[in-house]
């Protein structure tokens, strides 16, 4: 009441009962309903009384039917849900999404996991119902709200991001405008729906595609994909094609160790473990998905038999309509995430990749593509193969002298960088910005603000600065900035700075190689294990300053050849890419 008073309600009214469970004020309406109900539903769940026309004891169907039969024939409402209502399949969700579809839905607004921190974590959306514009339109709108104006992080800290205005706005104009204004170009027309629109971030989608599936799906991702995918060639789905069937389920008993392969869920190419003791058994046709764990990894093992585990579903190809490499180069380039369903456990179901539907060539254009790309995937695996096992090496003469590395190197922590995340500015650079191979990965910055740089006194990085992760999981890890750029590095990494007596390459060489990595072992201390400032009294090879430069220009050399492999790597991933998408009519 005092809360309603002071935001302008002078005479609020407020009925406090139990809605669910009573049937005291069942025969009201309202104009407007805003609301934000309960996600949890008690041990056992509730029970209802006898009004609802659907019948559950999950809270959030039960408060999201109260909301939808109490609205008055123009009536509107805004509600927050979990994800449950968007995809779950049991048969109340399910009813629950119908009855919306037909009556009263408008628009669903996907929000970003992390809207309601520090309280809660769980992914939801925005239901919007209007009951008389639903009964006007054959579409539902969906939006995709990236950033509420606030960071997702526990503190949730302002940022300059706001996709909320342009989506109320874009609402607005759902409710009004003429389907056919959709069609006119950004800068022809003043509305913000049809630049949403080819950005990607709303969809109309007609209520006859959601009712298609039969289970109602309010997801925006759903409906993106069955759009975007086109071909020449007709479309066929996965069951017309292949066998589908889940993995066997395999005790601990039944890893023998030897015997027949077995393939699970994981990110490997390898065989999880081997079994004598089996009930399924594949072949060369079979391609193995991951449904729990890594969703929508695809393996090929392409050997005579094998078996794959419950956390898998076994694609068998019809070879006499599809070549398995074929299929599986199809399935390779679809994104799960899009038939991905579960609250708690996300899966894919033998049914959702049932009704997968792919293009179908010809037997003979199938072959001509699969000889194409794995004559680019040999040349991409060599490529691979030197980039992934390439390390700089140097042969150290045992004369060369040992000295302290506090004597050739100054020592610099970051600094705690406050502020949260921000969308650009001065690039912060902690461990997850290291690449594996020592790389800047810029894709995946942080950043400061300008003003926040200038007043620190400490992780300022220079070009030629060594870096080394001092502390986390990846402790150890050590990076050369190379750039002449403003940026700074957080707490978690020190700076390596050279003085003159030892060449920045030829030192960057030495912290990545193996015999200091195993040294650096003792100077690691405490519970998370940080490297200490003791690591100044780690001794290392300093030959000559012309032998380093030599060393130096040795390791450039090797450098540049890998990096020619990296844009090897890339452009034969392009040529993979198209090859897939002349037959998917897709502009890559």
């Amino acid at each position: 009441l005092a809360n309603l008073y002071l935001h302008g309600f002078v005479a609020p009214q407020i009925y406090e009962y139990d809605t669910l469970t009573s049937e005291e004020r069942w025969r009201e309406r309202a104009d407007v309903i805003l609301a934000n109900p309960p996600f949890m539903s008690p041990k056992g769940g509730i029970r209802p009384h006898s009004r609802f026309s659907i019948r559950s004891k999950r809270s959030e169907v039960l408060f999201v039917d109260y909301i939808a039969e109490h609205l008055t024939a123009n009536g509107r409402a805004g509600i927050i849900v979990p994800e449950g209502i968007i995809f779950q399949s049991q048969s109340a969700y399910k009813e629950l999404r119908k009855l919306l579809v037909e009556k009263h839905l408008a628009a669903v607004i996907s929000l970003p996991a992390g809207v309601f921190q520090p309280y809660s974590g769980v992914k939801t959306s925005i239901l919007i119902l209007d009951s008389a514009l639903a009964r006007q339109r054959e579409s539902v709108a969906f939006f995709k709200v990236e950033s509420d104006g606030y960071d997702l992080g526990a503190q949730r800290r302002p940022i300059e991001q706001n996709d909320l205005p342009q989506v109320a706005q874009a609402i607005k104009e759902w409710q009004v405008m003429n389907p056919d204004e959709l069609e006119k170009e950004p800068s022809s027309s003043s509305f913000i729906l049809p630049k949403l629109l080819r950005q990607g971030m709303a969809l109309i989608v007609k209520k006859s595609a959601i009712a298609a599936s039969k289970d109602y799906n309010l997801s925006q991702e759903r409906y993106k994909q069955t759009t975007r995918i086109q071909s020449k060639y007709p479309m066929v789905e996965v069951r017309e094609i292949a066998s589908v069937r889940m993995g066997e389920t395999l005790i601990k008993k039944d890893m023998t160790g030897f015997g027949k392969p077995i393939f699970s869920a994981d990110s490997s190419d390898e065989p999880w473990s081997y079994t004598e003791s089996t009930r399924l058994s594949f072949g060369k046709d079979t391609l193995v998905v991951g449904a729990r764990g890594t969703i929508g990894s695809i393996k090929f093992p392409n050997i005579d038999e094998f078996t794959c585990t419950q956390t898998t579903i076994a694609v068998t190809a019809n070879s006499e309509k599809i070549i398995p490499a074929f299929l599986y180069r199809l399935l390779l380039a679809f994104e799960f995430k899009f038939i991905t369903e579960g609250v708690g456990i996300p899966m894919i179901t033998v049914a959702n990749i049932n009704k997968i539907e792919i293009p179908l060539p010809p037997l003979e254009i199938q072959k001509e593509i699969v000889a194409e790309i794995e004559s680019h995937q040999r040349l991409l695996d060599a490529a691979h193969s030197i980039v992934e096992n390439y390390h700089p090496h140097i042969a150290i003469n045992p004369t060369w002298p040992l000295v302290e590395l506090g004597e050739v190197v100054d020592i610099e922590s970051g600094s705690r960088q406050k502020g949260g995340a921000i969308k650009s500015g001065v690039p912060s650079i902690g461990g997850e910005q290291i690449a594996e191979d020592g790389n800047i990965r810029f894709n995946k910055m942080k950043f400061v603000s300008k003003e926040h740089f200038k007043k620190m006194k400490k992780g300022i990085l220079k070009q030629n600065d060594v870096l080394i992760v001092k502390d986390g999981a990846t402790t150890g890890k050590a990076g050369f900035f190379s750039y002449d750029m403003e940026a700074a590095v957080n707490e978690h990494v020190f700076i390596f700075r050279h003085r003159k007596n030892i060449h920045p390459i030829y030192l960057y060489a030495v912290v990545r190689s193996k015999a200091f990595q195993e040294n650096l072992r003792p100077f690691i201390k405490g519970i998370i294990g940080g490297i200490s400032l003791e690591i100044r009294e780690l001794r290392i090879p300093l030959p000559s300053l012309e032998t380093q430069r030599d060393i130096a220009a040795d390791l450039e050399a090797e450098r540049s050849l890998v990096d020619g492999n990296r844009e090897l790597i890339k452009r034969f991933e392009k040529k993979i890419q198209l090859a897939i998408a002349r037959v998917l009519e897709q502009n890559v």
